[in-house]
């Protein structure tokens, strides 16, 4: 363990200290150093089947610690009104937006199919019951679940609902186009539905 001049916190360095995985990702995120270098292993189901594959394992638990990933998931449950599933093979988003399967030679995605609020850009066209609330999820298990987890040395990433983003997710219930344009023109139509996103992520994080 060194001290910096000038430092507020001692630097360490891999030969000096042994870290786990929560420990090497809090040191990461103050700049005092770390063993190596944090691991978030993100991968399609097509890729993580390779993987699994390839080393002989049978399950993603298995992956995530061949490949060194510092970060486990917890999520409260879902438990808000029936998200749809449609004769098309389409299912329901908390949006209002719908997906389905595109097949490609390698594999298969979930891409959106209906974009609820394409076309709309007028406020009082904007059919806001299709706003989801943090009250649709219970989070009475997540201190369980993150205490499991902390015990087991890992560090931990809030996974509910995907991620809060201005483009992609407005995206799939709007269409990329008008997302794009409305980065340009502040179209109140998506402002509103940005401002919407926000209050959603934040209090389901918030929580």
């Amino acid at each position: 363990m060194n001290y910096v001049e000038g430092a507020a916190a001692p630097t360490y360095h891999a030969e000096e200290l042994a870290m786990n995985s929560r420990q090497r990702v809090l040191s990461a995120f103050d700049r005092r150093g770390y063993d190596r270098i944090p691991v978030k292993h993100e991968g399609t189901p097509e890729v993580n089947r390779m993987l699994m594959q390839h080393f002989g394992l049978s399950n993603l638990e298995q992956l995530l610690r061949v490949v060194g990933d510092d970060f486990r998931y917890v999520e409260p449950v879902y438990c808000g009104p029936e998200l749809r599933a449609f004769p098309d093979g389409s299912v329901e988003g908390y949006f209002g937006e719908r997906y389905k399967y595109a097949e490609f030679d390698g594999g298969k995605y979930l891409e959106a199919c209906y974009l609820p609020f394409a076309g709309i850009d007028r406020l009082e066209d904007l059919d806001r019951s299709h706003f989801p609330s943090a009250d649709w999820f219970d989070y009475s298990t997540v201190r369980r679940q993150t205490e499991s987890l902390r015990e087991q040395g890992f560090a931990v990433c809030i996974g509910t609902a995907g991620a809060m983003d201005f483009i992609n997710g407005i995206a799939r219930a709007r269409g990329m186009e008008q997302v794009l344009m409305a980065l340009v023109d502040d179209n109140p139509v998506y402002l509103e539905i940005m401002q919407a996103r926000f209050e959603f992520f934040y209090e389901v994080q918030r929580r």
